[in-house]
């Protein structure tokens, strides 16, 4: 019987596996030299030895070393030893699992999910939110054990949270919690997932963008804004589609003006990115560099109240705006879907929008490593054009 993503190990095919997608959150290989050797490759495209190995018919996993800084050949000899040790009677399991799941779940989150997962394998802002997140919903969890928690008590807390008309809120809390099973699982600290195969409530996803009729009057408000460096900073995110947080936290040192490019060195999806910059968006940088005081600081945006030394948030200055342009519904994450949403109105691939707004797709990888960085340039340029074209009509 063949196994699916059974193979012989071998670095250069190891190196060479795909990171699975953020739907499929992880991918298992099997070692066919080695009975009982697994490699797992997560989201964060981490790649983990693991045993697995079942015992009194249970399944059970143990973490051996991460590769490439364990080598196959070091993974194969500790499953080895492992495994002669079970066939003479030993559980090495045992003393590992035995008082782990006794844990509570505050103190594992806080203790070991944090400080060493989170904080390593998420940039600063992701794992804030987790900390957030968990401050907020998990009040009730926070003293039980680990193997305490059934799958009945999460169901039930996340039907309720869903019923105060926050089914968002209720699937984060629900992803939340299955990643710390999860994590605890690889860790040793317990042997199964609770939280697995609750359904999360349907949520329907956001297709708000900047309208034609509405761009007009959002750019001539934005234009007659006050401050400067918030309007600079809300018309950068329109003209690159970028997330808020990578334009907020970009540097001088992050922009190519030679060849147009800015780069990014972390993104949401974990991989840096280089994006193509549009001719208005390279004479909207200029002109804030010629107004800034080079000597003293590499922020685009930088900031004296906010820790990071560059600007945070702009609430207060986005809901100004959009009084003063008289339009609702619209977040400022919006901008980076009206970028979009006009490439795709005036023809561009899904690839070439992809590319722009720097997504990961699994499938498109291959295709977009090949692709030159012109027919993304052009698509954007085409769409910002149509954009500022739209802004000066009636006028």
């Amino acid at each position: 019987m063949i196994i699916k993503n059974k193979f012989v190990f071998t670095k250069n095919i190891l190196i060479k596996l795909a990171i699975p997608d953020k739907n499929q959150k992880k991918q298992i290989y099997y070692d066919s030299y080695q009975p009982g050797l697994a490699l797992i490759i997560t989201y964060g495209s981490t790649k983990t030895f693991y045993l697995y190995k079942i015992i009194n018919r249970k399944t059970y996993i143990k973490k051996i070393g991460q590769f490439p800084y364990m080598d196959i050949d070091e993974a194969r000899q500790k499953v080895y030893n492992a495994i002669k040790a079970i066939n003479k009677g030993d559980n090495p399991f045992y003393t590992e699992n035995n008082d782990k799941s006794d844990i509570t779940l505050s103190d594992f989150f806080f203790n070991k999910y944090m400080p060493e997962h989170a904080r390593i394998y998420t940039n600063t802002k992701t794992a804030h939110k987790k900390e957030l997140l968990f401050n907020c919903h998990f009040d009730k969890f926070r003293k039980a054990k680990l193997n305490e928690i059934t799958r009945q008590a999460i169901e039930s807390h996340h039907k309720l949270i869903g019923s105060k008309n926050k089914p968002a809120a209720a699937n984060t809390f629900l992803g939340l919690m299955s990643h710390i099973f999860n994590i605890a699982i690889e860790w040793g600290y317990i042997n199964n997932n609770p939280a697995l195969k609750i359904k999360p409530f349907p949520t329907k996803s956001r297709d708000r963008f900047l309208q034609p009729s509405e761009i007009s009057s959002f750019m001539n408000a934005l234009h007659n804004m006050e401050n400067d460096k918030l309007r600079d900073y809300v018309l950068l995110l329109l003209l690159t589609g970028q997330r808020r947080g990578n334009i907020a936290s970009l540097k001088w040192s992050d922009i190519d003006f030679h060849n147009n490019i800015m780069y990014l060195a972390h993104t949401k999806n974990g991989e840096s990115q280089r994006i193509p910059l549009t001719e208005q968006a390279i004479s909207l940088l200029k002109a804030i560099k010629s107004k800034q005081d080079m000597s003293k600081q590499d922020w685009i945006f930088p900031s004296d109240k906010s820790k990071s030394g560059h600007i945070e948030g702009a609430d207060v200055f986005w809901q100004h705006l959009l009084e003063t342009a008289g339009l609702n519904n619209l977040h400022m994450h919006d901008l980076r879907r009206t970028m979009a949403s006009y490439q795709a109105i005036l023809g561009s691939s899904m690839n070439i929008i992809g590319k722009s707004l720097g997504h990961k797709s699994i499938q498109a990888t291959a295709v977009y490593a090949r692709l030159n960085l012109s027919p993304v340039r052009d698509s954007m340029q085409r769409a910002t054009n149509e954009i500022f074209k739209l802004s000066t009509n009636d006028r």
